[in-house]
């Protein structure tokens, strides 16, 4: 918050320090007191660069949401969300959660099935399963700990007629299959994968 207050300030005393001096500058003019300084030119830069800020903070403001601790329904983990996306459950299907802002765009899945007979490691099978019209755009990546271990994979194709991207984890704990991923277009996917990656490092198991 401290940061989004400086910033704003520094934007605003800036802006009104350039006004000030093109305001004087005018007045000047009007009055005969000098040549008439390229006006059109430094409000076309002032705008330009404090425009750049204003945008930065807003895209700021927006993407890097404050997170709250989500529990799975049987307890097995915990992992945080962001605190103003909407949950919502498939009819009948507690066990899979579905986060989305309220400008819409983007989903955050988190999907677990109980009490499987896992094999170890996480068998690369179940995530084609899981994506069968789907192509992936990364490489798996596999990582463990004490009574888990996962893959972490993106994928891409088609909902409707945008190309989506999925960044996706995949995990195995104990007897669970816990599915994480993150959905939107293709263009903006960059800007979430910061999220995604805070909510996957974010997970306690119970």
């Amino acid at each position: 918050m401290l940061r989004k207050v400086t910033l704003l300030s520094i934007y605003h005393r800036r802006y009104n320090k350039v006004f000030k001096y093109v305001t004087t500058a005018k007045d000047a003019v009007s009055t005969g007191r000098q040549k008439a300084p390229p006006f059109n030119m430094a409000l076309n830069v002032m705008n330009m660069k404090y425009t750049a800020i204003l945008i930065l903070f807003l895209s700021t403001n927006i993407f890097a949401s404050e997170l709250v601790k989500y529990q799975d329904p049987a307890s097995v983990f915990e992992i945080s969300v962001p605190l103003k996306w909407n949950k919502s459950h498939p009819t009948g299907q507690k066990n899979i959660a579905t986060f989305t802002p309220e400008y819409g765009g983007v989903e955050l899945t988190i999907s677990t099935t109980y009490n499987l007979k896992l094999p170890t490691p996480f068998p690369e099978k179940f995530v084609a399963y899981i994506f069968p019209n789907e192509k992936p755009i990364t490489k798996a990546i596999r990582k463990k700990g004490e009574n888990w271990n996962s893959i972490s994979q993106n994928w891409a194709g088609f909902k409707g007629p945008a190309k989506t991207v999925w960044l996706a984890e995949f995990i195995g704990y104990k007897t669970n299959a816990i599915i994480i991923t993150l959905s939107t277009n293709e263009a903006d996917i960059s800007k979430y994968e910061d999220l995604f990656n805070k909510v996957i490092s974010s997970i306690e198991y119970r």
